[in-house]
């Protein structure tokens, strides 16, 4: 069967240097398309969907929908949103089994012998691998559409948004100071103009541990929503600290410090970096949400045949 050119296109982009090369020929369509899917095809049948069916928000859910309009970032315990102690446990004790398990141990130690040969984000070890089949029933896939986040991020949105990535990170300190790389420097996510990361700590996350910083503002509607913005649905310009730092004081800057349990709800197409940790390991789910505009592909995909769970019709066409 002959391999369709958006297909060999996508699988180029994930290729150091020859990526490059194929964003580069190929983004003159890509920004024709993506246009038209936000403004006419694609994106305005997710908002009537949304319109028809609005979820009613709890007040600490209202208060991240504020904030994130606001700022362009939130910050709410899982106690708080949840209440779910069991639950909570259970993810708890999910991730520390990841945290001590053989495989990470071994790349921590890849990391440290070969850290000269490393590129971008070769410091984050990953609990799933690339393009992996993940069960429907799987725990952070269930708590990523469950409608205490997804209800956040739909409104947020204000259209049904799709679930396009799901994982979680420990982040390997670097033991000394030393050049950031990939997205350890300030970017913004090329993949929607508008869309939300959602972040949960399973360790403390103190200065050292390299946690997100963040420039309120910055996403769509913010005052510094205009600098470094991307030329398109693949770019993604970088400024060097002191380019940002002479237009953007440090005293606006937000770094997303905080407790195990504490939910960062944050529109990434916004100036942020993160991940340099020098002396303390950073662990945290993360959960990616984009509309259903964006031409990036799903990096996972659903096996449905493995279990029965009920899910709303928000949640189904967020992993459709």
């Amino acid at each position: 069967m002959p391999v369709k050119r958006s297909t060999l296109i996508t699988s180029l982009m994930r290729i150091p240097y020859l990526g490059r090369f194929a964003r580069r020929c190929h983004d003159p369509w890509l920004n024709v398309k993506y246009p038209l899917f936000w403004n006419y095809l694609r994106n305005p049948p997710s908002k009537r969907m949304f319109e028809a069916k609005a979820p009613l928000l709890s007040e600490s859910q209202l208060k991240v929908v504020q904030q994130l309009t606001t700022r362009g970032i939130s910050f709410m315990h899982f106690d708080e949103l949840f209440g779910d102690h069991e639950r909570w446990d259970s993810m708890r004790e999910a991730a520390d089994g990841f945290v001590n398990s053989e495989a990470v141990e071994k790349k921590i130690q890849a990391y440290h012998t070969n850290f000269e040969k490393t590129t971008w984000k070769e410091y984050l070890v990953r609990l799933f691998p690339e393009s992996p089949i993940i069960a429907l029933d799987d725990p952070w896939l269930q708590l990523g559409i469950d409608g205490r986040i997804l209800d956040v991020v739909n409104t947020y949105l204000g259209l049904w948004a799709r679930l396009m990535s799901i994982d979680l990170w420990y982040t390997i300190p670097l033991g000394i100071e030393r050049s950031r790389t990939g997205s350890q420097r300030w970017h913004r996510d090329p993949e929607d103009r508008k869309m939300v990361k959602v972040f949960l700590y399973f360790s403390e996350v103190a200065h050292t541990a390299g946690p997100l910083q963040y420039i309120p503002g910055s996403c769509t509607g913010g005052p510094y929503r205009h600098l470094w913005r991307t030329s398109g649905p693949t770019g993604q310009p970088i400024p060097s600290e002191g380019e940002l730092e002479a237009k953007i004081p440090r005293s606006e800057w937000i770094t997303c410090s905080g407790s195990t349990g504490t939910f960062v709800f944050c529109d990434t197409s916004g100036l942020h970096r993160g991940g340099y940790a020098t002396e303390q390991e950073r662990v945290l789910a993360m959960w990616c949400f984009l509309t259903p505009a964006s031409l990036w592909p799903r990096r996972f995909t659903v096996d449905w045949d493995s279990g029965e769970c009920q899910l709303t019709e928000a949640a189904k066409f967020a992993l459709s």
